[in-house]
C-alpha cells in the first residue's frame, strides 16, 4: 500500500478504476448502510434522520465555507469542498475516483480533516461539562 501510494505520489502510474466496480463499490456502501438499520423502530429512524440532516447541514456548511476560503490560496473548489466534506473516507475516495479527482489529495486532507475532529473534540466536549 505505500509502495502504491509512492507511485501515485510521484504519477509513476497514473489508473482509473473501471467503471464496473466503482457502481459495485457502491452497491456494497448502500448495503453496508441499509443493515445497519435493521430492527429500528419507525419513531427512532426519524428521530436519527432529523439529526442527522442538521448535522450534516453544518458541516456540509463548514466544508463549503473552508472549501471557498481555500479557493483564494489556489485549490479547486470541488476537491477541496470533497476533502473536507462529511462522510467516511473510503467512500470519498471512492467518489473522488468516480469524478476524476485526485484520490491521494481527497483521502490527505479527509485524512486531516478527522484527525483535528479527533484531537479537538474531547478539548471541546471538556469545556461544555465544566459549565454544568
Amino acid at each position: 500500500m505505500a509502495l502504491s501510494g509512492l507511485f501515485y505520489t510521484f504519477e509513476i502510474v497514473d489508473a482509473r478504476f473501471p467503471d464496473t466496480f466503482i457502481n459495485i463499490a457502491f452497491v456494497f456502501l448502500g448495503t453496508a448502510l441499509g443493515t445497519r438499520l435493521n430492527g429500528l423502530k419507525l419513531n427512532e429512524l426519524f428521530y436519527f434522520i432529523f439529526h442527522g440532516l442538521v448535522v450534516s447541514a453544518i458541516l456540509v456548511i463548514v466544508a463549503m465555507t473552508t472549501a471557498y476560503v481555500l479557493t483564494y490560496a489556489g485549490f479547486d473548489f470541488i476537491p477541496t469542498f470533497l476533502s473536507f466534506a462529511p462522510g467516511g473516507i473510503h467512500e470519498m475516495v471512492v467518489i473522488s475516483v468516480a469524478y476524476k479527482i485526485d484520490p491521494i489529495f481527497v483521502s490527505y486532507h479527509h485524512f486531516l480533516r478527522i484527525f483535528l475532529i479527533v484531537m479537538f473534540l474531547p478539548v471541546l466536549l471538556s469545556k461544555f461539562y465544566k459549565n454544568k
